[in-house]
């Protein structure tokens, strides 16, 4: 059944391995720099030699592009077979150590999972553990997750983990409609596969993290989060030796086509040690860390059976935009260079989150922590959906909504302190206002 809308979800091995179909995909080399060569050299024959920034776009821009490429299939069935083969072959490339035992890939295996049956397309069917075992050991297998670990350099707090995850599956094709998944969600992969990439060059400069770093790509994250959900059940360590959990969903994009500079991160409030950290990662760059109570938008991403265990969490989204869920979610129109800003924002907060010690280390706090930056998120948010009323197709209702509001806001601003019933007035609000929005609901 075509999934158009994400729901919410509150609640908390594998396709065979196919090596006919993609033991090609065991190669993932992107060129970063293009070289043309002539003799006699001059000034406009000099080599291109690409920036770091420059080369990190470049990657990012291949990585999405190839994931979002018909080759995918959008991510289901075989496609998502390709894209966990296509994630395992960086891990490998990267010498990143298996995440699962000896097994970058861990199978999502219903008959071992108390999760209900996905609502696959009718189309994929089964699959099989592998063609040389089916007969005599069969078993349905419903997707798999994938994971690498960075073996932390301290020996005090390497068995301590981050993982940084993102979902590397999407809507598939529905009839002959293809849904190329570029923003949703094969930009935070190739954010995910970046900083995997950037902390294992630190590492191996003996600047590495601190703790061991986890990098997880999850399956069927849009048939009711199957994937994080079958991890977190199966975890390859005890899930209290997780430090921090961070995920990521759309980040090429801006919430309702509008919110350019906006990349929402919600879960701090959980974690209040984690506040100053984010606030000193955002310091100088071009894009705006907003941070949210996740209550504004309800349980909708790979945190919810980590947020259920209270395992402190962030997750990352520039918001739903006007292409989510569409065909037209194509490589082609997505804002790379605020990707790539976000990539490297997240990873030198993984990077500072490793060297945090005692009482700075994040911890759950079952009082949630909401900072003022919340307000002045929600209130500027607010305050652009209206000024482009017209565009976001905003109606009077909402509009009304919005003007009386806002004043609030700026009162609590200004006497920096926002009373709980002026918070909850602020959530309903902008919960109407988001629920308004043409093809967007969430921040």
């Amino acid at each position: 059944m075509p999934i158009l809308t994400k729901p919410n979800k509150a609640n908390d091995r594998h396709p065979s391995d196919h090596p006919r179909v993609t033991r090609w995909l065991s190669w993932i080399a992107v060129p970063t720099a293009l070289f043309v060569t002539f003799a006699p050299t001059t000034a406009q024959d000099q080599p291109l030699r690409l920036d770091p920034a420059s080369a990190r776009l470049e990657r990012l821009r291949n990585d999405v592009t190839l994931l979002a490429s018909p080759e995918f299939e959008g991510r289901s069935g075989l496609g998502a077979v390709k894209s966990a083969h296509f994630v395992e072959g960086r891990f490998r490339d990267l010498q990143l150590q298996p995440g699962f035992g000896v097994s970058y890939l861990q199978e999502i295996i219903p008959a071992t999972a108390r999760l209900p049956k996905p609502n696959l397309p009718q189309e994929i069917p089964p699959a099989q553990h592998d063609d040389a075992q089916a007969e005599a050991s069969p078993r349905v297998v419903w997707g798999r997750n994938v994971a690498g670990a960075l073996i932390g350099s301290d020996p005090q707090l390497s068995h301590e983990w981050i993982i940084l995850s993102a979902h590397h599956d999407h809507l598939g094709k529905r009839g002959d409609v293809y849904y190329p998944g570029a923003d949703d969600n094969a930009s935070a992969v190739a954010m995910m596969l970046e900083t995997a990439r950037e902390l294992t060059e630190q590492s191996r400069r003996g600047a590495g993290p601190s703790r061991s770093i986890l990098f997880v790509a999850f399956d069927l994250e849009e048939v009711g989060l199957i994937g994080s959900r079958y991890f977190a059940d199966h975890p390859p360590f005890p899930l209290d030796r997780v430090r921090l959990f961070i995920t990521a969903d759309m980040l090429g994009r801006s919430l309702a086509g509008v919110c350019d500079e906006f990349v929402f991160v919600m879960g701090s409030e959980h974690a209040p040690q984690l506040q100053p950290l984010l606030s000193d990662a955002a310091q100088g760059r071009s894009i705006r860390l907003a941070p949210l109570g996740v209550d504004v938008v309800g349980t909708r991403s790979d945190y919810a059976p980590f947020r259920s265990r209270h395992v402190p969490f962030l997750f990352f989204s520039t918001g739903e935009s006007r292409e989510y869920h569409t065909p037209r979610d194509v490589a082609e129109t997505l804002n790379y260079p605020k990707l790539r800003e976000t990539t490297e924002l997240i990873a030198d907060l993984v990077a500072r989150a490793s060297e945090l010690r005692g009482n700075a280390a994040p911890s759950w706090s079952e009082t949630p922590h909401h900072s003022l930056e919340e307000v002045r998120t929600i209130r500027d948010v607010l305050r652009r959906l209206q000024e482009r009323g017209d565009e976001v197709q905003l109606d009077g209702l909402r509009n009304l909504a919005i003007t009386r509001i806002l004043p609030t806001l700026d009162r609590a601003l200004e006497r920096k302190a926002i009373t709980p019933a002026e918070r909850k007035a602020m959530v309903r609000v902008a919960q109407l206002v988001l629920s308004g929005l043409s093809n967007s609901s969430w921040f």
